[in-house]
């Protein structure tokens, strides 16, 4: 038989060390998080620069933030922040989106920033584990339509197609119009 006060003595016990735990794991986030954000937004602009052409990483120094989930310098390119529902849960994209004159469709670089799609699986959207992505760079909105399903990732093959068409939907050409003309006006605040 074990008597009412060691069961007291390893409650108490038992809230001690997970206080101490609890307290040591927000100071070690503390102490992380900052450097961890750091390589995030480094991450991410390599990730930019490497859709983007030399001269449009010119562009891209010029540039001060992203508004909202938009970043351009009015030219002839867009670098968006989309996601999409995948088969484990949002996608988070970074598409970019660049048009010519004339009667040329405009062309599509995807690369995906966060997923939880299923191990092996899913892979092949990490443009770091697969070239899948990279291949299908300068694609239009028409080959990502039309673009084969692959088997057994049919859901977040959708939410690829998905999002391509959420991309041409939101570039359509008021919307590029707005953006520019927003930017242009010195007496608007834009938040990132």
């Amino acid at each position: 038989m074990t008597s009412p006060a060691l069961n007291w003595r390893s409650l108490v016990s038992l809230v001690l060390i997970a206080g101490f735990c609890g307290t040591a794991l927000v100071w070690v986030n503390g102490i992380t998080a900052p450097r961890i954000e750091t390589q995030r937004q480094e991450q991410a602009r390599a990730l930019m620069n490497s859709l983007l052409l030399p001269e449009q990483r010119i562009e891209l120094k010029t540039l001060e933030s992203w508004r909202g989930d938009t970043l351009s310098a009015c030219t002839d390119w867009w670098l968006l922040r989309l996601s999409e529902n995948g088969y484990a849960g949002p996608i988070e994209f970074l598409a970019y989106w660049q048009t010519f004159e004339g009667d040329l469709p405009s062309v599509i670089k995807l690369r995906v920033l966060n997923h939880l799609e299923t191990p092996g699986i899913g892979d092949f959207i990490d443009h770091e584990r697969s070239d899948y992505l990279p291949d299908r760079d300068n694609w239009t909105l028409t080959e990502w339509q039309t673009a084969d399903t692959l088997s057994g990732a049919t859901i977040t093959h959708n939410a690829l197609k998905r999002v391509a068409d959420s991309l041409a939907q939101y570039m359509d050409s008021d919307a590029q119009t707005q953006f520019c003309s927003d930017q242009l006006s010195p007496t608007k605040e834009h938040a990132q």
